[in-house]
Protein backbone atom coordinates (compact mmCIF):
# COMPACT_ATOMS: atom_id res chain seq x y z
CA UNK A 1 0.00 0.00 0.00
CA UNK A 2 1.54 3.81 -0.71
CA UNK A 3 1.29 6.20 1.03
CA UNK A 4 -0.95 9.45 -0.26
CA UNK A 5 0.75 11.24 -3.04
CA UNK A 6 1.27 15.46 -1.85
CA UNK A 7 3.16 17.68 1.04
CA UNK A 8 0.50 16.98 3.70
CA UNK A 9 2.20 17.65 6.96
CA UNK A 10 1.70 15.47 10.39
CA UNK A 11 2.49 17.25 13.71
CA UNK A 12 3.60 14.79 16.76
CA UNK A 13 4.49 16.81 19.51
CA UNK A 14 7.51 18.82 18.22
CA UNK A 15 8.12 16.68 15.14
CA UNK A 16 7.01 17.66 11.35
CA UNK A 17 6.41 15.22 8.90
CA UNK A 18 5.80 14.67 5.37
CA UNK A 19 2.95 11.57 4.61
CA UNK A 20 5.81 9.71 3.53
CA UNK A 21 7.88 10.05 6.70
CA UNK A 22 4.84 9.42 8.90
CA UNK A 23 3.88 6.03 6.71
CA UNK A 24 7.69 4.92 6.93
CA UNK A 25 7.08 5.79 11.18
CA UNK A 26 3.96 3.85 11.35
CA UNK A 27 5.49 0.48 9.54
CA UNK A 28 8.60 0.67 12.06
CA UNK A 29 6.44 0.93 14.62
CA UNK A 30 4.00 -2.28 13.57
CA UNK A 31 6.53 -4.34 12.27
CA UNK A 32 7.07 -6.46 15.33
CA UNK A 33 3.32 -6.84 15.90
CA UNK A 34 3.18 -8.10 11.92
CA UNK A 35 6.56 -9.64 11.85
CA UNK A 36 5.67 -13.04 13.55
CA UNK A 37 2.39 -13.30 10.70
CA UNK A 38 4.19 -12.66 7.56
CA UNK A 39 7.59 -15.43 9.17
CA UNK A 40 4.57 -17.86 9.14
CA UNK A 41 3.12 -17.12 5.67
CA UNK A 42 6.71 -17.14 4.15
CA UNK A 43 7.49 -20.55 5.77
CA UNK A 44 4.44 -22.19 4.67
CA UNK A 45 5.37 -21.31 1.12
CA UNK A 46 8.46 -23.38 1.60
CA UNK A 47 10.47 -21.59 -0.84
CA UNK A 48 13.46 -23.49 -2.76
CA UNK A 49 16.88 -22.38 -0.77
CA UNK A 50 18.77 -21.02 -3.28
CA UNK A 51 15.41 -19.61 -4.94
CA UNK A 52 15.69 -15.86 -6.98
CA UNK A 53 12.32 -14.13 -6.03
CA UNK A 54 10.55 -10.82 -6.88
CA UNK A 55 8.83 -9.25 -3.41
CA UNK A 56 6.58 -6.12 -5.83
CA UNK A 57 5.20 -3.38 -3.94
CA UNK A 58 8.08 -3.81 -1.59
CA UNK A 59 7.16 -1.12 0.65
CA UNK A 60 10.55 -0.13 2.79
CA UNK A 61 12.03 -4.08 2.00
CA UNK A 62 10.66 -5.54 5.64
CA UNK A 63 9.52 -8.20 4.04
CA UNK A 64 12.43 -8.56 1.32
CA UNK A 65 14.68 -9.45 4.36
CA UNK A 66 11.75 -12.06 5.62
CA UNK A 67 12.56 -13.43 1.83
CA UNK A 68 15.87 -13.78 1.60
CA UNK A 69 16.12 -15.71 4.85
CA UNK A 70 13.98 -18.00 3.64
CA UNK A 71 15.76 -19.00 0.55
CA UNK A 72 19.21 -18.75 2.26
CA UNK A 73 22.68 -16.92 1.41
CA UNK A 74 22.68 -18.40 -1.94
CA UNK A 75 18.92 -16.60 -2.46
CA UNK A 76 18.21 -13.95 -4.14
CA UNK A 77 15.32 -11.17 -3.81
CA UNK A 78 14.46 -8.35 -5.85
CA UNK A 79 12.16 -5.80 -4.21
CA UNK A 80 9.85 -3.77 -6.33
CA UNK A 81 8.70 -0.32 -5.42
CA UNK A 82 6.91 3.32 -7.21
CA UNK A 83 8.39 4.97 -4.43
CA UNK A 84 11.64 6.31 -4.59
CA UNK A 85 12.06 7.31 -0.78
CA UNK A 86 10.87 3.62 0.52
CA UNK A 87 13.30 2.38 -1.80
CA UNK A 88 16.04 4.42 -0.22
CA UNK A 89 14.86 3.49 3.19
CA UNK A 90 14.98 -0.35 2.13
CA UNK A 91 17.94 -0.16 0.99
CA UNK A 92 19.67 1.47 3.99
CA UNK A 93 17.54 -1.45 6.42
CA UNK A 94 18.87 -4.34 3.90
CA UNK A 95 22.74 -2.84 4.39
CA UNK A 96 22.14 -2.39 8.38
CA UNK A 97 20.90 -6.34 8.48
CA UNK A 98 24.05 -7.67 6.35
CA UNK A 99 21.72 -8.65 3.40
CA UNK A 100 23.19 -6.33 0.82
CA UNK A 101 24.46 -9.09 -1.51
CA UNK A 102 21.42 -11.26 -1.06
CA UNK A 103 18.35 -8.34 -1.91
CA UNK A 104 18.16 -5.16 -4.84
CA UNK A 105 15.80 -3.10 -4.89
CA UNK A 106 14.24 -1.40 -7.92
CA UNK A 107 12.15 1.54 -9.38
CA UNK A 108 8.91 0.66 -10.96
CA UNK A 109 5.24 -0.20 -11.45
CA UNK A 110 3.63 -3.54 -10.72
CA UNK A 111 0.95 -3.16 -13.05
CA UNK A 112 3.49 -3.75 -15.90
CA UNK A 113 6.85 -5.12 -14.18
CA UNK A 114 10.02 -4.35 -15.57
CA UNK A 115 11.16 -7.86 -16.02
CA UNK A 116 10.90 -10.57 -18.98
CA UNK A 117 8.94 -13.54 -18.91
CA UNK A 118 10.00 -16.28 -16.87
CA UNK A 119 12.66 -14.56 -15.04
CA UNK A 120 11.87 -15.59 -10.94
CA UNK A 121 11.25 -18.79 -9.17
CA UNK A 122 8.78 -17.06 -7.42
CA UNK A 123 6.48 -13.98 -6.90
CA UNK A 124 5.41 -12.16 -3.73
CA UNK A 125 3.21 -9.13 -2.91
CA UNK A 126 2.08 -8.09 0.71
CA UNK A 127 -0.33 -5.91 1.46
CA UNK A 128 -0.59 -4.45 -2.18
CA UNK A 129 -1.97 -6.13 -4.76
CA UNK A 130 -5.82 -6.72 -3.97
CA UNK A 131 -6.61 -3.54 -2.42
CA UNK A 132 -8.67 -0.86 -4.38
CA UNK A 133 -8.49 0.98 -6.03
CA UNK A 134 -6.35 -1.33 -8.41
CA UNK A 135 -8.17 -4.47 -9.91
CA UNK A 136 -6.62 -7.64 -8.46
CA UNK A 137 -6.50 -10.33 -11.86
CA UNK A 138 -4.07 -7.74 -14.38
CA UNK A 139 -1.82 -7.56 -11.17
CA UNK A 140 -1.76 -11.19 -10.14
CA UNK A 141 -1.35 -11.95 -14.11
CA UNK A 142 1.54 -9.86 -13.97
CA UNK A 143 3.32 -11.92 -10.83
CA UNK A 144 2.63 -15.03 -12.88
CA UNK A 145 3.91 -13.63 -16.02
CA UNK A 146 7.46 -13.34 -15.06
CA UNK A 147 7.43 -16.73 -12.99
CA UNK A 148 8.95 -19.50 -14.48
CA UNK A 149 6.61 -22.63 -15.74
CA UNK A 150 5.73 -24.09 -12.35
CA UNK A 151 7.33 -21.45 -10.06
CA UNK A 152 5.11 -19.84 -6.97
CA UNK A 153 2.92 -16.92 -6.97
CA UNK A 154 1.77 -15.59 -3.16
CA UNK A 155 -0.09 -12.65 -2.07
CA UNK A 156 -0.75 -11.37 0.95
CA UNK A 157 -3.57 -9.75 2.33
CA UNK A 158 -4.46 -7.50 5.54
CA UNK A 159 -7.73 -7.89 6.42
CA UNK A 160 -8.73 -6.62 10.12
CA UNK A 161 -6.47 -5.93 13.26
CA UNK A 162 -6.87 -4.72 16.62
CA UNK A 163 -3.80 -2.52 18.24
CA UNK A 164 -5.61 -0.54 20.73
CA UNK A 165 -7.38 -3.23 23.08
CA UNK A 166 -9.54 -1.21 26.00
CA UNK A 167 -9.52 2.14 23.39
CA UNK A 168 -12.12 0.38 21.35
CA UNK A 169 -13.56 4.07 20.44
CA UNK A 170 -10.15 5.95 19.65
CA UNK A 171 -9.20 2.51 17.36
CA UNK A 172 -12.59 3.04 15.24
CA UNK A 173 -12.00 6.61 14.79
CA UNK A 174 -8.63 5.82 13.52
CA UNK A 175 -9.71 3.22 11.03
CA UNK A 176 -12.75 5.64 9.96
CA UNK A 177 -9.62 8.46 8.80
CA UNK A 178 -7.77 7.84 5.52
CA UNK A 179 -5.44 5.20 6.06
CA UNK A 180 -5.06 6.08 9.77
CA UNK A 181 -3.83 9.62 9.46
CA UNK A 182 -3.53 11.02 13.01
CA UNK A 183 -4.14 14.64 11.71
CA UNK A 184 -7.47 13.28 10.83
CA UNK A 185 -8.72 12.91 14.32
CA UNK A 186 -10.34 15.33 17.12
CA UNK A 187 -7.96 17.13 19.41
CA UNK A 188 -8.78 14.94 22.40
CA UNK A 189 -8.29 11.84 20.35
CA UNK A 190 -4.99 13.09 18.40
CA UNK A 191 -3.57 13.51 22.48
CA UNK A 192 -4.89 10.19 23.33
CA UNK A 193 -3.45 8.44 19.98
CA UNK A 194 -0.01 10.26 20.65
CA UNK A 195 -0.05 9.52 24.51
CA UNK A 196 -0.60 5.84 23.47
CA UNK A 197 1.43 4.95 20.22
CA UNK A 198 4.02 7.53 19.68
CA UNK A 199 7.70 5.48 21.06
CA UNK A 200 8.80 8.84 23.12
CA UNK A 201 5.64 8.42 25.38
CA UNK A 202 6.22 7.14 28.83
CA UNK A 203 2.93 5.69 28.15
CA UNK A 204 3.68 4.17 24.77
CA UNK A 205 1.59 1.02 24.32
CA UNK A 206 4.22 -1.57 23.00
CA UNK A 207 6.32 -0.97 26.51
CA UNK A 208 3.30 -2.74 28.37
CA UNK A 209 3.88 -6.44 29.49
CA UNK A 210 0.54 -7.56 29.08
CA UNK A 211 0.22 -5.56 25.51
CA UNK A 212 -1.35 -7.68 22.88
CA UNK A 213 -3.20 -7.29 18.92
CA UNK A 214 -4.56 -9.07 16.61
CA UNK A 215 -4.18 -9.63 13.44
CA UNK A 216 -6.42 -11.31 10.31
CA UNK A 217 -4.22 -11.99 7.21
CA UNK A 218 -5.63 -13.81 4.17
CA UNK A 219 -2.67 -15.43 1.46
CA UNK A 220 -3.44 -17.09 -1.95
CA UNK A 221 -1.39 -18.63 -2.99
CA UNK A 222 -0.91 -20.37 -6.81
CA UNK A 223 1.43 -21.92 -9.15
CA UNK A 224 2.38 -20.48 -12.71
CA UNK A 225 0.83 -22.13 -15.77
CA UNK A 226 3.75 -24.83 -17.63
Amino acid sequence: MKAAAGPVIFKAGRMEMTDTDAYIQRLAVSNPLTEPTVCSAIQALQLPSGSQGLDAGCGIGLQALLLAGAVGPSGYVTGLDLSPEFLLHAEEIAKKSGLSEQISFQEGDVRKLPFDNDTFDWSWSANFAGYAPLKPMPLVKELARVVKPGGSVAILAWSSEKLLPGYPLLEAHLGATSSGIESELTQEDRAEYQRLCLPESPDFILNHPDYYAFFTYSMFHGRAAR
